[in-house]
């Protein structure tokens, strides 16, 4: 049986990732589809990528309107889906202001998200280090 998504007025089912749907949380797909006025052939670049199509601010401009684009997303168990579901480059890393090895505690849900990032050293019990990386040397790297 379909659910609607609380807050963001959309179906969650078998029927999702179909022509037609959007699915950010708060409207950032209608917003950049309305400002750009239906603009096919746009770039994108995703922070926080997360799930390949639920909350996505970047699939349906993807999907319907042919924009290529840029998911960037640092919890490791959401790369697989991304790839694998996505057509746009997907970039495992965090985002930060210089190159740095940071330190992270998942959420307790464990599939999205992280409860606390600190660029002190060492990893505590139960947290991990990742490599966090300024934007502007994603964008070099990925053209």
């Amino acid at each position: 049986r379909d659910m609607e998504h609380r807050g963001c007025g959309q179906l969650l089912g078998p029927s999702i990732d179909a022509p037609g749907a959007w699915h950010s949380q708060g409207g950032q797909d209608r917003i950049v589809s309305s400002v750009f006025e239906g603009q096919r052939g746009g770039y994108f670049v995703d922070l926080a990528a997360a799930s390949p199509v639920v909350l996505s601010n970047s699939r349906t401009l993807e999907r319907d309107f042919a924009w290529r684009g840029l998911c960037i997303e640092g919890n490791h168990r959401l790369i697989a889906s991304l790839m694998r579901e996505r057509n746009c480059s997907v970039v495992h890393t965090l985002i930060s202001s210089r190159a740095a090895n940071v330190t992270y505690t998942e959420n307790k849900l464990g599939k999205q998200g992280f409860n606390h990032i600190s660029s002190r050293r060492g990893a505590a019990g139960g947290a991990n280090v990742h490599s966090a990386l300024p934007l502007a040397a994603v964008l070099r790297a990925n053209g």
